[in-house]
């Protein structure tokens, strides 16, 4: 699955601007399929002469699927009303992420201040990561001094960049099966299906790229005000689940 998310109109004066991360990009993909069966029993490299040592030891195989992969892009946009596009402009040497200490879970009651100064609350059970700090709307001096928005102008930057992306995963799947014979043509066949056998957390969401309306006047003229912005739900893929199935083949 990827991020989702909204490309705006494309950059009409800077065409480089139209080559960004497609939204199901993902540099690093590992899926390793791992197949095992018992070397016990009939047939097999370790015969045993033992019936119920052959029957409790022989006949299983086991199954996993280990999945690791890197997280797809999220889309940045709407840093001011207006604009002609929905890209933005980004600050060189301004840090993609907010400081250590601003990066954990948030109770929906507490107020941070971002580098550049401005003021946010995220959400309740939202984790905060990227910074808002490092993208600003564009914005005009008024011949009195006032500052303005100037809702005519493409974002210099693209939507899309390779260091905004949402989180990986790290998953392992696993079966057990054994097939017993009860008659010449009837067959037991049990079973049992295991996903997410870690029990790690998954996350399925991705991190909010709506940087909001642009705050103007003030230290903070021209970044957007969306307490959003850089945060993660808490959405994530099932917990460890375990199936089991027992059917009968003749």
């Amino acid at each position: 699955m990827n991020s989702g998310g909204t490309i705006g109109s494309p950059d009409l004066t800077n065409n480089n601007n139209n080559r960004r991360y497609g939204l199901s990009d993902q540099p690093h993909r590992f899926v390793a399929i791992v197949v095992y069966e018992s070397p016990f029993g009939a047939g097999r490299p370790l015969a045993l002469s033992n019936r119920i040592a052959q029957a409790a030891l022989g006949g299983w195989s086991v199954g996993s699927v280990f999945t690791a992969n890197s997280g797809f892009p999220f889309v940045v946009s709407g840093a001011n009303t207006g604009a002609l596009s929905g890209a933005v402009n980004r600050i060189p040497g301004v840090a993609i992420t907010v400081p250590q200490e601003l990066q954990h879970w948030y109770d929906g009651k507490t107020t941070v201040t971002l580098p550049c100064g401005v003021k946010i609350t995220p959400a309740k059970n939202t984790f905060l990561k990227y910074n808002s700090c490092a993208f600003q709307g564009q914005t005009l001096t008024a011949p009195n001094g006032a500052i303005i928005a100037n809702q005519f102008w493409f974002g210099g930057t693209n939507q899309t960049a390779g260091d905004l992306r949402g989180p990986g995963r790290f998953n392992l799947d696993m079966s057990l099966r054994r097939s017993f014979t009860l008659h010449e043509s009837i067959k037991l066949q049990l079973s049992a299906d295991a996903s997410n056998v870690l029990n790690h957390t998954e996350y399925s969401g991705n991190f909010s790229g709506g940087l909001g309306n642009t705050t103007l006047g003030g230290a903070t003229s021209g970044y957007g005000n969306s307490a959003t912005f850089g945060t993660l739900p808490v959405t994530a893929f099932d917990p460890r689940q375990i199936t089991m199935n027992l059917r009968i083949v003749f």
